[in-house]
């Protein structure tokens, strides 16, 4: 017989007696299996480590086993982010002469998406080169040509901003004064291409006469933007 009280044991640590939980008898030719609970482990800062039967601890810097990936708590984990370039709207026409002695006119606009000018210029081409061979085609004597490229983004790579000013001549009592009657800021490739644009455009504004002319062209500078 122990000479400590029940629920003291020899070092002064108080324990609990646990119930046994037993298996039922096995039937003959059947597998029987039962997992018992185990008691708490005590430690010296009276601090339990739980634990089941069939569950694998790593304790005291034990290696994990294989399958078990640790992370080190003071590393940081850079996710690797694709690079994918913006995309911006264009437009073109298609332009069509039925010979190259009469006059040309507009078929068609695309729209499409490119990343930079010179792309769009290549997808626009392609676009009028399928235009060409359509079926039915074959023995057609049109002339197919490319309107002007407009960029329908602010800020599209291969582009610039211009602005373009716009004139009336008036009459005065003994002279022609001419006056600045608009002012339109745009985006294209080119002066030349916003000049066209710009003709374009000023059409849809409802002030405008056919007496306007244009007067200049000129590139915003990004120092004068910001």
């Amino acid at each position: 017989m122990s000479r400590h009280p029940d629920g003291q044991n020899p070092f002064g640590i108080a324990t609990t007696r646990l119930p046994v939980t037993k298996a039922p008898p096995a039937t003959a030719g059947t597998a029987s299996t039962s997992v018992l609970p185990i008691a708490p482990v005590v430690t010296a800062d009276r601090m339990s480590i739980a634990g089941s039967i069939g569950i694998k601890r790593n304790i005291d810097g034990a290696q994990p086993p294989s399958g078990d990936a640790l992370l080190d708590p003071q590393a940081t984990i850079a996710t690797p982010q694709a690079t994918v370039a913006a995309v911006h709207v264009w437009a073109v026409t298609i332009i069509r002469r039925a010979s190259r002695s009469t006059g040309a006119h507009v078929v068609g606009r695309i729209t499409f998406a490119a990343p930079d000018a010179d792309a769009a210029g290549r997808l626009a081409e392609a676009a009028l080169s399928e235009r060409r061979t359509q079926p039915g085609r074959s023995g057609d004597s049109s002339v197919w040509s490319l309107g002007t490229l407009q960029p329908l983004d602010p800020g599209a790579p291969g582009t610039g901003r211009y602005r373009v000013t716009f004139t009336l001549w008036e009459s005065r009592d003994d002279r022609f004064e001419r006056r600045t009657v608009h002012d339109m800021e745009l985006w294209a490739t080119d002066a030349t291409t916003a000049r066209h644009i710009a003709q374009l455009n000023v059409q849809s504004l409802p002030e405008y006469i056919g007496a306007w002319r244009i007067q200049g062209v000129a590139r915003i500078s990004d120092e004068s933007v910001a």
